[in-house]
């Protein structure tokens, strides 16, 4: 996990091959809390906030990983 706020989680997960721990494959998402009757985005639960808050203490130790925050464009 690499960010957390009341309406969005920033993660980034690594795929890695079995036999030799290569490095074969990297996502980075955002994803938006949305109220579908609301048809707009609000805060998440705050129940749900609170654990994922756990999560994210947990992982602001870690390093941040080679490549997280890069942008992507359409060539």
């Amino acid at each position: 996990m690499l960010a957390l706020d009341e309406k969005r989680l920033q993660v980034f997960h690594s795929l890695r091959r079995s036999r030799d721990d290569s490095l074969v494959a990297t996502a980075e998402q955002m994803h938006l809390h949305v109220d579908i009757r609301e048809k707009r985005s609000t805060a998440i639960d705050p129940t749900v906030l609170r654990r994922l808050r756990g999560l994210a203490d947990a992982h602001a130790t870690r390093p941040r990983p080679d490549g997280a925050g890069r942008s992507i464009g359409m060539v």
